[in-house]
């Protein structure tokens, strides 16, 4: 079983996401905030983190540059799933290294292509 962490301050988005992914056989762990997900991805090393980009205390982004500057996170794919549809903030995702950008609202079977692409590509 894959595990996935997802990084949501949205408890009415996070909750049923995990709920959803794990009738969908993945192992879910979530994080309310961006240093709690942070500890949870140094500590158990998730396959794949799902990520927001608007978080209470700190944002997505940085959450992805301390991510790529630790050893031990460097190689973890993140999907940033996020309502901001910006240009800009794509731009910047994908120069940090995020493995995937999603707009919210999110088909299912887009969400699920994606985790899919990076379970089964080489990191």
């Amino acid at each position: 079983m894959r595990n996935i962490l997802i990084i949501e301050d949205e408890e009415n988005f996070r909750l049923p996401l995990c709920d959803f992914l794990t009738l969908e056989n993945f192992n879910v762990t979530d994080a309310v905030n961006g240093f709690s997900g942070l500890k949870l991805a140094k500590e158990l090393q998730p396959d794949l983190i799902i990520c927001g980009l608007r978080l209470e205390d700190i944002d997505g982004f940085m959450v992805l540059e301390q991510l790529r500057a630790n050893l031990a996170t460097f190689n973890i794919p993140l999907i940033f799933l996020t309502a901001d549809i910006t240009i800009s903030s794509y731009k910047r995702a994908m120069q940090l290294g995020a493995n995937a950008y999603i707009t919210k609202p999110v088909e299912i079977s887009t969400l699920l292509d994606a985790i899919a692409a990076q379970l089964l590509a080489p990191h």
